[in-house]
């Protein structure tokens, strides 16, 4: 977490030693749900992110939306099969289709109110908690 690629002269320590490891975690999150058995950031991304991730606000904003695409994997395979990078897909069913106990519940969930998403604000940007906290994830 504080080695020479970290992110130590960038501000507070506290808040880049918290950063750096919700993203550690949202890495070991990939790794389990997806089958990785080896991710590597690509060379070029390092240099890039080295020259310019240069302030300790900047610095937090690229920890915590991580560029997975800036990886290069090798995935884990079932034994006597060849790995699936499209694995993390699953069988094609989610549990709630599965279960006996839940297969009578409407699946919809996505339309129901209580779990639709509304803008704070008409513009998020101009809400007093995004001005304090950037919103570019």
């Amino acid at each position: 977490m504080l080695g020479p690629n970290g992110a130590i002269g960038e501000g507070s320590l506290t808040a880049m030693i918290q950063a750096t490891g919700d993203y550690i975690v949202k890495a070991i999150r990939k790794i389990q749900k997806e089958r990785v058995k080896r991710m590597v950031v690509r060379a070029a991304r390092v240099r890039d992110f080295l020259r310019y991730c240069d302030a300790g606000l900047h610095c937090l904003e690229a920890l915590r939306s991580p560029r997975w695409e800036d990886y290069e994997y090798v995935y884990r395979a079932e034994e006597g099969e060849e790995a699936n990078p499209m694995g993390w897909l699953g069988n094609g069913w989610v549990q709630n289709q599965l279960v006996p106990e839940v297969r009578d519940i409407d699946l919809g969930y996505y339309i129901m109110p209580q779990f639709q998403e509304y803008p704070r604000h008409p513009r998020p940007e101009e809400d007093e908690r995004d001005r304090i906290q950037p919103w570019s994830y």
